[in-house]
């Protein structure tokens, strides 16, 4: 028998109206499973998940999704994805820091930037100096006129015996006060 996609998308709407998600997940992922570039579908799915609060699968639903609309060019939509994946859980890093990468891509700085401050702080506060100073690094390249930003470079740097880099991150924050 013929696999007939309406009839299975009927289906599974049919049992979301009635309230019974697992049912309706189930007929969904058999359209996927047909045709796993679905995109529309795989959203439908992580959007299940999420109501029925399966984080985790929703969350993996979601990265699938996010993954496939930033593969694809469509940054915005990604966008949208990963902001959905963080009301799910704010707290996951690399979904920040895909997040703060397509802003910068798009050319939305502030966005970018606050991403990356949330990056940062989050490996600061782990204790994982290396990964602070890689995004730290990344905001003064998104804001070079930003001092504070710069001094603090400038600290990691020097906590992590990068003396070298240390002074030239300070003195260059010197020469912008000067200026200023």
């Amino acid at each position: 028998m013929a696999f007939n996609k309406e009839k299975v998308m009927d289906a599974a709407r049919k049992f979301v109206d009635k309230g019974q998600i697992d049912k309706a997940v189930k007929e969904y992922l058999r359209i996927v499973q047909e045709d796993p570039k679905d995109v529309r579908v795989w959203l439908k799915i992580g959007d299940l998940y999420a109501k029925k609060a399966s984080k985790a699968d929703a969350t993996e639903t979601y990265l699938k999704v996010a993954r496939f609309y930033q593969d694809q060019g469509f940054f915005l939509k990604a966008v949208a994805v990963y902001k959905q994946i963080l009301k799910l859980d704010p707290r996951l890093v690399e979904v920040n820091l895909k997040l703060a990468e397509l802003y910068r891509q798009l050319g939305l700085l502030s966005d970018a930037m606050q991403h990356f401050e949330s990056v940062a702080a989050h490996f600061h506060r782990e204790g994982k100096t290396k990964e602070a100073l890689a995004t730290v690094r990344q905001l003064v390249d998104l804001d070079p006129e930003n001092i504070a930003t710069r001094i603090k470079l400038a600290e990691l740097y020097s906590k992590e015996g990068i003396v070298e880099e240390a002074v030239m991150q300070f003195n260059m924050a010197c020469e912008q006060l000067r200026r200023q």
